[in-house]
C-alpha cells in the first residue's frame, strides 16, 4: 500500500442515469487526488469511459455493452494540485428507460 493512502482523505463517488453518468469529486485547494479505482458500465454498443484531470484526459476505455467494467490501478492517478477529477461513462435511453448507465470512482487526497 502507497503510504501516501494511508494519511490522505479518502473519497468516493458514484453516479446513474439513462443517457450518461458523471461522477465528480470536487477540487481542494493545493491538493492532489490520487484514483485507485473506477468502474462503470453503460447499454450503448460505443460507450466509452472517461477519467478526467479538470479538462485533461488521464484514462478512457471503450466499454460498449458492458455490464461493467472495472480498474484498480497499481499505481494510483494523480491529478494536478487544486484540480476537480471526474469519471464520466456515456449511455443509451432505450424504451424502457432507467438506469442505464453508472459510473463510480474512489481514491484519497493529499492537501
Amino acid at each position: 500500500m502507497d503510504n501516501k493512502q494511508v494519511y490522505g482523505k479518502r473519497f468516493s463517488g458514484s453516479s446513474g442515469s439513462a443517457t450518461a453518468a458523471t461522477a465528480t469529486i470536487a477540487a481542494v485547494t493545493n491538493g492532489v487526488h490520487y484514483i485507485t479505482d473506477i468502474s462503470g458500465g453503460s447499454a450503448m454498443s460505443t460507450a466509452t469511459l472517461t477519467v478526467l484531470d479538470g479538462s485533461n484526459i488521464l484514462w478512457q476505455v471503450r466499454i460498449g455493452n458492458s455490464a461493467g467494467y472495472e480498474h484498480s490501478f497499481v499505481q494510483p492517478l494523480a491529478s494536478a494540485s487544486g484540480n476537480a477529477v471526474s469519471i464520466t461513462v456515456d449511455g443509451v435511453a432505450p424504451a424502457a428507460a432507467g438506469r442505464n448507465c453508472f459510473a463510480n470512482i474512489a481514491g484519497y487526497t493529499i492537501s
